[in-house]
């Protein structure tokens, strides 16, 4: 059986929410058929495009790669690569997942 693609309504995500599967989001940011996401301060200049090695953590990749903790003040430059910290967090189960 193939997986089915698409987006998942509002009262789906609400539910994952309810379910604690979606944590720290606020019902407020619930749209039709997505979930706005709310940055924190944690934001770092990366100097290039890259994925973490399998099993390595976000904060050692930074470290590897050079990132720069940035003010959240400092306006953004485009066409460079930004890791920013999410208030929400994710455990999704098998054969359901997101991307922003």
């Amino acid at each position: 059986m193939s997986a089915k693609k698409g987006a998942l309504p509002s009262q789906m995500i609400q539910a994952l929410m309810r379910a604690r599967i979606v944590r720290n989001a606020q019902i407020s940011n619930v749209q039709p058929s997505s979930l706005d996401l709310t940055l924190t301060d944690e934001i770092w200049r990366m100097p290039s495009m890259i994925l973490p090695r399998r099993g390595e953590k976000i904060e050692d990749l930074i470290e590897r790669c050079g990132g720069v903790r940035q003010d959240i003040q400092t306006p953004i430059e485009p066409g460079v690569v930004y890791f920013v910290r999410l208030e929400e967090t994710l455990e999704l189960p098998q054969g359901l997942y997101g991307f922003c």
